[in-house]
């Protein structure tokens, strides 16, 4: 029996209601030479009934199950454990893939003899896909932290290095992973017309409101990738651009949550760890806010002088800025009716 090129690791918890389009889009791929890990995460719903009736009529389904649920990132190690393929990737169950994504992929690693292979994300309902960070990977391996399903990794790779989702996360584990995986290949490459299907749903955990214990999940994080960035002494280039971005993500993020609380435990955080970045032999004051788009260029002087709260009430004003944009445009519009 053939090893499978790729294993397509799903987490799958209380997903009836989109399980079967990803699914569905998976067993269409072009490249037939694939297991899909099915690892049910303790669902209550009716997933693991659909995941069974699959599994019983196609033998590339196989189904893995947690007695209760134990997140994502350890339903990704099970599944990864659990691998066959010489490559693995990671596909969550409200996503779903191009119909030529495996194919592309593996033909770009194989073509490279790359440990991970890169495409793209699509987003649902949306026409734009940002070929950005694919240029940046093109100068630098360690440029990837980002879009972590939409890459496939050599299986043998991460066991060797014992690469895994950091089971304390429930949000970021998965830039952590891209990051540390990138950081141990020995060649990373891209494939920009290879796409996954992200569902941009509203109230999601990367959409929605964050809540303490999600922004303590990405402060986490941050500090892991800056330790190892640190600790492995990636390019100047590649430090500063990956550390500005994700400062700039999750500053951001916390921005949507106005709890004063919440607030000052970020603002306590992104003290504590650009203070780390800063004393890095590889920090550059230039290259890290030259990273940043214009629109975010004042955020370095924020970081810098440990004034963020003025970072924040510039990001609410334009916010209510908005808002009143959008009462007056709807006021205007019953009106004009």
């Amino acid at each position: 029996m053939s090893i499978p090129a790729l294993s397509l690791i799903i987490p799958i918890h209380n997903s009836e209601s989109y399980l079967q389009d990803c699914l569905e889009r998976i067993l269409m791929q072009t490249e037939s030479n694939i297991e899909i890990l099915c690892v049910d995460d303790g669902s209550t719903d009716q997933s693991l009934t659909m995941l069974h009736n699959y599994a019983d009529h196609d033998p590339r389904v196989k189904l893995i199950s947690h007695s209760s649920n134990q997140g994502v990132s350890m339903a990704r190690n099970t599944g990864l454990q659990a691998a066959t393929g010489e490559y693995a990737a990671f596909v969550d169950s409200d996503d779903c893939l191009k119909p030529d994504f495996c194919r592309k992929l593996y033909a770009a690693a194989r073509r490279a003899d790359a440990d991970i292979a890169k495409g793209n994300y699509a987003y649902r309902n949306h026409d734009r896909i940002d070929f950005s960070i694919n240029r940046k990977i093109r100068e630098d391996k360690t440029n990837f932290y980002i879009q972590c399903s939409s890459a496939i990794f050599r299986t043998e790779m991460l066991r060797k290095h014992g690469i895994l989702f950091s089971p304390d996360l429930h949000a970021s584990e998965d830039l952590l992973f891209a990051f540390t995986a990138a950081c141990h290949a020995d060649m990373v490459a891209v494939a920009d017309d290879a796409h996954i299907i992200i569902n941009t749903r509203p109230g999601s955990a990367t959409f929605g409101i964050p809540d303490r214990d999600t922004l303590v999940s990405h402060y986490k994080a941050l500090d892991r990738i800056l330790h190892e960035a640190l600790s492995i002494g990636i390019e100047k280039a590649s430090f500063n651009y990956v550390l500005a971005s994700l400062f700039a993500l999750f500053i951001h993020i916390a921005a949507k949550n106005r709890d004063p609380e919440i607030r000052s435990f970020v603002i306590a955080e992104n003290r504590r760890l650009f203070g780390a970045a800063q004393a890095g032999r590889q920090f550059d004051p230039c290259l890290f806010s030259s990273d940043l788009v214009e629109a975010d260029k004042p955020l370095y002087a924020c970081l810098e002088a440990n004034t963020l709260p003025l970072f924040f009430q510039t990001i609410d004003n334009m916010q209510a800025q908005r808002c009143r944009m959008l009462r007056n445009r709807a006021h205007d519009a019953v009106r004009s009716s």
